[in-house]
């Protein structure tokens, strides 16, 4: 799920939880009707104070949000990261080393990149993205032997599934 599909339902269904029009919920958000439509088709999406407006008012009607995810992985003392299905990172720890919008591959090192394939591979071949697996335990060659590297763990918001990757070394 891409983030602006991730924005357009959580709009939508803030909107029904608050038995609003859009026209109702743009002037509840201090915006106009044009981009609560183009929010919730996925054409756009909310810039960073909106988007903090909406997520406190999703969170006020028990809407989950992927904001809560974003902050615990921020805030985490271990290497840890929050990505989507296209590996793009969504939130990543101080210590992760990763860089929030960015690919996971991009911001690899080069020498890692290979077990990053096998990563993806593996992800895909255990019904990860599917909701077929409830966690995976990663193991990658780390110094010359096999060890474990990563436990991931979905997250599943708003019908999106991420992959919550905490590094094992």
């Amino acid at each position: 799920m891409a983030a602006t599909d991730y924005w357009a339902q959580l709009c939508r269904n803030l909107r029904q939880a608050l038995n609003l029009t859009q026209i109702q919920m743009a002037e509840r958000l201090g915006t106009d009707q044009t981009s609560i439509s183009r929010w919730e088709r996925g054409l756009t999406e909310p810039q960073y104070e909106m988007r903090q407006l909406i997520e406190g008012l999703a969170q006020g009607q028990g809407l989950a949000t992927l904001d809560q995810f974003v902050t615990a992985v921020r805030l985490s003392p271990f290497p840890m990261i929050l990505v989507d299905r296209k590996t793009r990172v969504i939130a990543a720890s101080a210590s992760s080393g990763f860089t929030p919008g960015l690919s996971a591959f991009d911001e690899t090192p080069e020498a890692e990149r290979g077990n990053l394939g096998q990563f993806n591979s593996q992800l895909e071949s255990s019904g990860f993205w599917d909701q077929r697996c409830d966690h995976l335990h990663y193991e990658a060659e780390i110094n010359g032997k096999r060890q474990l590297a990563a436990v991931v763990t979905p997250v599943v918001i708003r019908g999106g599934i991420y992959a919550l990757v905490q590094r094992a070394w």
